[in-house]
């Protein structure tokens, strides 16, 4: 901009003389607005209240604000950052505003700020933060978004055509979870969580008494084969044909399964369904795998046509967006060493959510949904059902959507706040027991309750905030997270851990009441807190029978607060990670075109936001580092061999990253399943042969990978040779002699 009236405004040099349009300088103040010092620090006001060279008043004063700043050609004044935030790199004087002023420009940028991080002594390097625009056509075109999606799909559909090959030879084909592995450990999922899993899956659905289902992403039909032989018409979709011809070898297997139709298809593909078809959509375990949310909105869309009136959308086991921070950092730490410091921690859990793969839904989502499709009159959020404490219990949730339902009734209840006033299990069954209108315990912590059910019949009470037994550990290493010192380690926080106690009430234990007592206990999940608090109802099942038959699938009693937010707020972006890695060249070479190479930062990092402190400002102390560059530094084993070569240039441009030492964990890289079938789709291009996808999760560096693929070569060429060998001819019994001496 341009100095305000009765100001002067000059950028001046280090001799305090005017420095040329387009060349940085200090940006000084003069005019009537300047002040005469800071009061009662002398030294501070001879440093920053200069005498005007350029004024004939001896007593005017020039204010150096420790701003960067140049002049423009059309004479406005451009800001480039702090003086204080210059540093020296190689002999060269940089000044870090610079480069953000450039950086700036592109139009994929939202915000940035580049610091210098010393790595190593006497090795400087520089790293640019980068918030690009959420709004994916600032980076690329609307074409390769689709190109995009379609790219997404087909890694999920290459990935799980790999998991459904591994099924071994005589597993039961009602309960083949292959593929069900723990993020923690990469093995199996035990095999009873799993059993609880279907079982209380498929007890949420038969609740809704299904007759005419259509299940989209039906894998290898755990829900299917117990679902099916209760329902007359059943169709199953799915992405994947090893899935389906599983499938129909089930439907050979079992009985009661032979009705059941089988589609290949991708999930938004409802062609040949029409309208009020089925009275029962199952999407379970499915969205999470969806290229972003406006995929998920179509599909929705398209399901709630093609409901029958009063019928349902079940959506199974979505991942939830407030707690995907929890379940990252309870993954980490899991896989930590005892060594490992805070700082360090902190590094790997952001890095993970900033590098996640699957489509992760805030419960709100379904809240707003409801204000964008009237067709959905009753809803609910419910927690996942499970005795056991795992990653499926502790971080989803199912979403049951009514199409055009009966609508509740507007029921009124009293309702208390768990943080005003902590219950027990004990205090909750002798509450129920009690069953009549206000508590008739003593103390002021029923008080409110006692006065809002004086207005009106007791039909049951609610509580509200029930801090949620399972994730007591998690909340606890966040805790840590935020507040411990950077230097602690990881072997500190078990310690620590292992001395929590835990508060709260397991969910399980509240479910358990409704069979000990005429009580419904819904639990919601609605209110979507980081925390994983939960809501609970209490509803005598008199009342439920008669007057509230819908009431379990209506989020009316719980207190929601509508939002109404862009869609994007309510979900990651699982392409956000692809869109990345195309822009950092872009902004590398962007830079290059500007400004000289050793002004071009080592390394970019991409965020959601910038870190801020309580004023306001960019804490910059908060940033952290993409990946620990003196590790990879003091690690690196450059390629040895023309394979190695070849490979690291493959994850080199999968990853985004300058180099790629031969010993390097892809994964911890920054590597996932996703890219990991980008890696050996390229492979397979390159060196023209196929190789499974689980070879580079258990060879995942280049070296042992480049081994596989040496084997490979040579079996392949071998099996050439051995081909092109002439047909063996007739000889006569001399001819054979001679050829056998």
């Amino acid at each position: 901009g341009r100095p305000i009236a009765n100001t002067q405004l000059y950028i001046l040099d280090q001799n305090i003389q005017p420095t040329p349009i387009g060349v940085p300088g200090e940006l000084h103040i003069g005019g009537a607005g300047v002040a005469r010092g800071y009061l009662n620090r002398p030294e501070l006001t001879i440093d920053k209240f200069i005498k005007n060279p350029f004024s004939d008043d001896p007593k005017a004063r020039l204010y150096k604000t420790g701003d960067l700043a140049r002049y423009l050609p059309d004479g406005n004044i451009e800001y480039l950052g702090r003086i204080d935030n210059q540093v020296k790199i190689r002999g060269f004087r940089i000044e870090l505003g610079e480069i953000e002023a450039v950086l700036i420009r592109h139009p994929a940028v939202l915000e940035t700020v580049v610091l210098c991080y010393e790595v190593q002594p006497k090795n400087k390097q520089l790293i640019a933060y980068v918030v690009p625009y959420r709004e994916a056509p600032k980076i690329v075109d609307n074409k390769s978004i689709q190109e995009s999606n379609v790219e997404l799909i087909s890694q999920w559909e290459h990935i799980f055509e790999d998991s459904y090959s591994q099924s071994l030879p005589g597993i039961d084909l009602t309960f083949n979870i292959a593929g069900w592995n723990s993020s923690y450990t990469g093995l199996p999922l035990p095999a009873e969580e799993m059993h609880e899993w279907v079982d209380s899956t498929v007890n949420a659905i038969l609740s809704l008494q299904p007759n005419h289902v259509l299940e989209i992403g039906c894998g290898t039909g755990l829900l299917l084969s117990s679902i099916a032989p209760n329902c007359p018409q059943y169709w199953g979709t799915d992405f994947s044909p090893v899935a389906l011809q599983q499938v129909e070898q089930l439907k050979r297997t079992v009985a009661n399964l032979a009705h059941v139709a089988l589609f290949k298809r991708t999930a938004d593909d409802f062609s040949d369904m029409g309208q009020e078809s089925f009275d029962t959509v199952i999407l379970n375990s499915v969205i999470q795998y969806f290229p972003n949310v406006t995929y998920l909105i179509d599909v929705l869309k398209k399901a709630i046509t093609i409901v029958k009136p009063g019928g349902h959308i079940f959506v199974g086991d979505v991942r939830s967006l407030p707690l995907l921070k929890a379940y990252h950092a309870s993954v980490q730490l899991y896989q930590a060493p005892d060594s490992l410091t805070q700082l360090e921690l902190q590094q790997r859990v952001q890095q993970r959510m900033r590098q996640e793969e699957e489509l992760v839904i805030d419960p709100t989502f379904f809240t707003a949904l409801k204000h964008h499709f009237p067709k959905l009159t009753n809803m609910q959020i419910q927690l996942k059902r499970g005795h056991h404490h795992n990653e499926l219990t502790r971080f989803r949730y199912d979403v049951i959507l009514q199409v055009e339902g009966p609508v509740s009734q507007t029921v009124d209840i009293p309702w208390q706040d768990w943080q005003s006033h902590p219950l027990t299990l004990p205090t909750l069954r002798q509450r129920l027991l009690q069953g009549e209108r206000g508590s008739k315990e003593k103390g002021n912590e029923k008080e409110e309750m006692r006065s809002q059910a004086k207005e009106t019949p007791f039909q049951g009470f609610g509580v509200r905030g029930v801090p949620n037994a399972r994730l007591g550990t998690e909340m606890k290493v966040l805790e840590w997270l935020a507040n411990a010192a950077p230097t602690e380690t990881v072997g500190q926080l078990r310690e620590a851990l292992s001395k929590h106690q835990p508060i709260g009430l397991d969910p399980e234990y509240l479910w358990k009441l409704s069979d000990e007592l005429p009580y419904e206990v819904i639990i919601s999940w609605a209110a979507a807190s980081t925390d994983g608090s939960y809501d609970v109802l209490f509803a005598p099942r008199a009342d439920l029978d008669n007057k509230l038959k819908a009431f379990p699938l209506s989020n009316s009693p719980f207190p929601i607060s509508p939002s109404k937010k862009p869609w994007h707020h309510y979900a990651n972006n699982p392409l956000q990670g692809n869109l990345n890695r195309r822009l950092v060249p872009q902004l590398r070479q962007f830079l290059q075109d500007q400004l000289p190479d050793y002004m071009v930062p080592s390394a970019f990092v991409m965020l959601e936001a910038l870190p801020l402190t309580p004023n306001g400002k960019i804490d910059r102390r908060a940033l952290l580092v993409l990946e620990t560059l003196q590790d990879r530094q003091e690690d690196y084993i450059a390629p040895r061999t023309a394979t190695e070569e070849t490979l690291a240039c493959i994850w080199r441009e999968v990853l985004g990253l300058e180099r790629v030492g031969i010993h390097e964990n892809f994964f911890e890289l920054g590597g996932h399943s996703l890219l990991a079938t980008q890696v050996m789709s390229r492979v397979r291009d390159t060196f023209s042969i196929e190789l499974p996808l689980r070879y580079l999760f258990e060879s995942p560096t280049v070296a042992s990978l480049s081994e596989h693929i040496n084997k490979k070569r040579k079996m392949t060429k071998k099996r050439k040779m051995t081909q092109k060998r002439p047909p063996p001819t007739n000889h006569s019994s001399n001819d054979r002699e001679k050829i056998v001496l």
